[in-house]
């Protein structure tokens, strides 16, 4: 991900209560530590989202294992609700299968995003727990590659 991209993430602002999901100009900065493997999407040009494969995936209350990637994602404001993601989210992923090397893949959703968790469903990714902590209640979901 481009510095220029990552500003325009920062400004990108949700309706209620996706706001949760509103960044900062400085946590936009972890997106270009390339530990975190952010990647811009794109359809015909215009910056739609991006994916992050590693740690920033993860919240708080999960940890690293090495037989499992990590997979987080966003897509632009103005595009979400309208059946975006799951029309592009496997188009993605397929993508990064350069960075998807472990067996297992996970995704760790916010409890009461249920538009999102019915996406990855899916795309083959099954509930695997849920858990609590201090930005609230999660549901992480996995698949097998």
């Amino acid at each position: 991900m481009s510095e220029a991209d990552a500003r325009v993430v920062a400004d990108w602002r949700y309706e209620p209560p996706y706001d949760f999901y509103d960044c900062s100009e400085e946590e936009s900065q972890v997106m270009l530590d390339p530990v975190n493997r952010y990647r811009s999407v794109r359809a015909e040009g215009e910056l739609v989202g991006y994916v992050c494969v590693g740690p920033d995936a993860r919240v708080a209350g999960q940890e690293a294992a090495p037989e499992i990637d990590d997979i987080g994602y966003g897509f632009r404001p103005d595009l979400t609700g309208r059946g975006i993601a799951s029309r592009w989210l496997p188009e993605v992923l397929e993508l990064l299968s350069d960075l998807l090397v472990a067996p297992r893949q996970r995704v760790v959703i916010a409890a009461w995003n249920e538009r999102s968790q019915t996406v990855v469903r899916r795309l083959g990714f099954e509930p695997l727990r849920s858990f609590e902590n201090d930005q609230g209640r999660w549901v992480e979901l996995g698949r097998i590659r």
